[in-house]
């Protein structure tokens, strides 16, 4: 095992790691550098031997938020619109964001997770309000709609499909569908359509964002037994295209394809959205260059708690006083002591559940799913990679990865002449393990050659332009909504409070990982806190 000394010099290496390039060969057979933007992973990789040095600092205040993701800066947020502001943030990484974090090139912004947000839920109030802070909506009719700033709505051309050597507007593919084909599709979006309109004996949407605001109506309960393979085969979906649009949407939003996926998870994905606007529908979305590293700042704006960054939380323990939390400070080389009155866990649940507040917790219940988020820079001054106006969602029908996005779409050109291409691989496989292993094994060569060859499918001459790729590794990108993991007990568990002042806050708690549910979850959190201090 190494010494203390020789981690300090192992993580101060791997956050100058967008400097360390590897080499990645171009069409030219020059060299494309290829850079680690994964810079913090070996701080939370201490936690797997729990080595660290005895506490030599005390420190205390009201309430420790644990997380720089969405739901820690929704909750400190929360905490200071109430005036509890004796409070602090700590943050394993070196960014805030989470999985919606974001990177740069000089002045050219990218998503290294998350990069877009649809049109909100009229009944979402908080979130709707956020937004109205943040100047993303900008006002609101005499319905009470609100006015979505346009600049952030995404674009025409939106979306594109690679499909049988060509392009095709949009994700769907009418022109190669048959008869039964058509049929097929339409009675899908029909019966989607349906379960969007659907109620519960409690008067609630059976499927809604924030997914506590869903009806406890237990009717379709029985759709979370099902995986969406399952459902789609009882109800006659046979189609292939069809299965293969579903299963992108299933890996696209939760990591996991149709095989694995919950029933009612898979359908949360279509009926849960009834965002209304002026001069936009429920399918518009919003995005920005940085993706949702955008809202993230926003969030920063609007709180006034100190965030400590290289922050490893190792141990939360109740006591007499309230809490007391050990954390091992990485810059300093030392562990520090806090005392608090209250939690706020705001980190994913399969590193909360390492803490002692929580006992014996069912954390076989949890799988996570491995994506790689890659971001390529390239030129293009003759507009000659796209072939003609790019769009800011292309996909490639077959394709094992998800595509990519055109990070600078939103500055209106007809062709970017520089700009950034995010490239999303939600890596499969039940045993995440195996595929954590396999994905840490390859080098960054070797996943950069992978990236291409996929690419060079529906752009055969790419690595003429790309300048560089920046490889973003991420073993826990988010929890998958298994079969049998969204209603009951399953779900119940994860957001119950293990302890009495412990609040857990992060999107893991509803089992989809949504701004829309990360951004409440923090709130609700900081909320209960609030009535637990006062009590």
């Amino acid at each position: 095992m190494g010494t203390r000394k020789e981690f300090i010099q192992q993580s101060a290496a791997l956050a100058l790691g967008s400097w360390l390039l590897s080499r990645c060969t171009s069409g030219t057979g020059e060299s494309i550098p290829v850079r680690d933007a994964d810079r913090d992973a070996a701080v939370g990789h201490r936690l797997r031997d729990m080595q660290f040095p005895a506490p030599t600092r005390d420190e205390s205040v009201d309430v420790i938020v644990v997380g720089g993701g969405v739901a820690g800066l929704s909750a400190a947020r929360t905490l200071t619109q109430n005036h509890c502001k004796r409070a602090v943030v700590l943050e394993l990484s070196s960014r805030l964001g989470g999985n919606a974090a974001c990177g740069a090139i000089g002045e050219m912004r990218y998503p290294l997770g998350a990069h877009y947000l649809p049109v909100v839920n009229l009944a979402n109030s908080d979130l709707i309000e956020f937004l109205r802070e943040s100047g993303v909506i900008q006002g609101f009719d005499a319905q009470g709609w609100p006015a979505y700033r346009e600049d952030y709505l995404v674009q025409a051309p939106d979306e594109r499909l690679f499909m049988r050597g060509q392009w095709h507007e949009g994700l769907i593919a009418r022109k190669h569908f048959g008869a039964e084909e058509a049929q097929q599709f339409e009675r899908f979006m029909k019966t989607m359509d349906g379960f969007r309109e659907l109620k519960g004996s409690d008067g609630q949407w059976m499927f809604d964002l924030p997914l506590r605001q869903c009806s406890s109506d237990q009717s379709l309960d029985a759709l979370d037994a099902l995986s969406m393979s399952d459902w789609m085969e009882q109800e006659g979906y046979t189609n292939a295209y069809i299965k293969w649009l579903v299963d992108y949407s299933c890996r696209d939003d939760f990591g996991a394809g149709i095989q694995e996926v919950s029933a009612w998870a898979a359908i949360h994905y279509y009926a849960a959205r009834r965002g209304v606007g002026q001069h936009v529908d429920r399918n518009d979305v919003m995005t920005w260059p940085e993706g949702n590293g955008f809202l993230v700042e926003r969030l920063n704006e609007q709180h006034e708690i100190p965030i400590r960054h290289l922050q490893l939380v190792y141990a939360v323990n109740k006591n007499e006083q309230g809490f007391e939390v050990l954390v091992y400070d990485v810059p300093n080389d030392c562990s520090v002591r806090w005392q608090c009155r209250a939690v706020i866990g705001a980190l994913p649940l399969y590193l909360a559940t390492r803490y002692a507040v929580y006992g014996d917790s069912p954390i076989g219940e949890l799988h996570y799913a491995p994506w790689l988020v890659a971001n390529m820079h390239f030129k293009d001054p003759q507009g000659e990679l796209f072939d003609y106006q790019s769009h800011w969602d292309n996909v490639l029908y077959d394709s094992k990865a998800l595509g990519y996005i055109q990070s600078g779409h939103q500055r209106l050109h007809a062709h970017l002449q520089e700009g950034v291409m995010t490239y999303y691989w939600a890596l499969q496989g039940s045993d995440e393990r195996e595929v954590r292993k396999t994905m840490r094994d390859k080098t960054l060569e070797h996943w950069s050659q992978e990236i291409m060859q996929d690419l060079e499918v529906a752009h055969p001459h790419l690595r003429r332009y790309i300048q560089s790729v920046e490889i973003k590794l991420w073993g826990h990108a988010m929890l998958k909504p298994l079969v049998g993991t969204m209603r009951g007990s399953a779900s119940k568990w994860r957001s119950t409070s293990p302890v009495l002042g412990y609040f857990p806050a992060h999107s893991d708690c509803g089992g989809l990982s949504l701004f829309e549910e990360a951004f409440d979850r923090g709130r609700q959190a900081a909320l209960q806190t609030i009535r637990y201090l006062c009590a």
